[in-house]
């Protein structure tokens, strides 16, 4: 009984915070003028903004509940594997080409491609192959996380995932830029604080059984056999974030040059150290929830946690994960 109270709460407190993202959304509807405030936020966005939105993007379902089920798996470090892509990825482009790109002053990575090789039909067609159709993927695996999410405090799969897409469709399309900026800036200044009280209260739970917690961080880094997962994790995004829809948007909305240059250097430092916290509870998780075969960081986040802060972490949780696809909602 004591267990589905929790439960009950935590998802009033997700109801009641989807709720603030769509109000996100109407407060960004009132500040966009024209076209370019709805599309990339008037390129009006500060450095502390810029950061939260590149890294709000990132840090989703692939980064928290990915690196916990991994870091549960195979141990903390093979667990930050993906953000360390993820983030490296963001450090590079922001050391190589976010200042650039800025400087181009282009709407959707496909603008770029027309700037160089001039107004073509196909050229555009090519672009828009190389990016969409792999962010609808991405988009698709992220409402099915958020989904999975809320199947664990007992609502229907299907309708956790329509009650996500819902949220995401009507706070990005009638914000825009604006609406994203601002629910992806709550959704980092809350897990700044809930993610890593999260994992340091799991860490005292450990210690709690007689176990250092120490031990979980004395592995090596590549664990023997992990070596092609290391690199199948790592590389890809390394080379991939910099024009991707949703980190390109992001950066384009930034004020100046250096903002976005700046910006995606601090968010992808950012990233990782999230990846660190998340593999950190996924791992303590194991050991204490070891019948567990997956959920393992709600649980973790639940029993840490008291069940306000729990409810309002995971649904900051599940508002990272939708921030990967509203850009591609906006630039359609």
């Amino acid at each position: 009984m004591h267990d589905m109270d929790n439960k009950t709460v935590s998802i009033l407190v997700c109801i009641v915070y989807f709720a603030c993202l769509i109000g996100a959304g109407i407060y960004g509807m009132l500040k966009n003028k024209k076209a370019s405030d709805y599309l990339v936020a008037g390129r009006k966005l500060n450095l502390l903004l810029t950061t939260a939105t590149l890294a709000a993007v990132q840090i989703g379902a692939g980064i928290i509940l990915g690196g916990a089920e991994t870091g549960a798996t195979w141990g903390i470090w093979p667990g930050m594997y993906y953000a360390l892509g993820c983030g490296g990825g963001l450090i590079l482009a922001g050391i190589l080409v976010a200042h650039r790109m800025r400087d181009e002053e282009g709407y959707v990575p496909m603008d770029i491609f027309e700037k160089r090789f001039g107004q073509n039909k196909w050229v555009r067609i090519w672009a828009w192959l190389s990016n969409v159709p792999s962010m609808l993927g991405i988009f698709v695996a992220q409402m099915l996380a958020c989904g999975s999410i809320l199947a664990g405090f007992g609502v229907p799969f299907g309708t956790g995932v329509l009650m996500c897409s819902i949220v995401i469709l009507i706070y990005s399309s009638i914000g825009g830029m604006w609406g994203v900026v601002l629910g992806d800036f709550v959704q980092i200044a809350i897990m700044t604080v809930g993610i890593p009280v999260a994992a340091v209260a799991s860490l005292l739970k450990l210690s709690a059984t007689g176990i250092s917690p120490m031990s979980i961080y004395n592995t090596p880094f590549i664990p023997d056999g992990l070596f092609t997962k290391f690199i199948y994790l790592v590389v890809p995004f390394l080379l991939a974030i910099s024009v991707s829809y949703d980190a390109f948007m992001r950066y384009q909305s930034a004020k100046d040059a250096k903002t976005a240059r700046l910006g995606c250097i601090l968010a992808g430092i950012f990233v990782i150290i999230f990846g660190i916290f998340a593999s950190t509870i996924g791992a303590v998780a194991r050991i204490i929830f070891p019948e567990m075969e997956e959920g393992l960081f709600a649980a973790m986040v639940m029993n840490s946690l008291h069940p306000v802060a729990a409810g309002i972490v995971l649904a900051a949780v599940l508002a990272a994960a939708m921030s990967s696809g509203n850009c591609l909602l906006i630039s359609m």
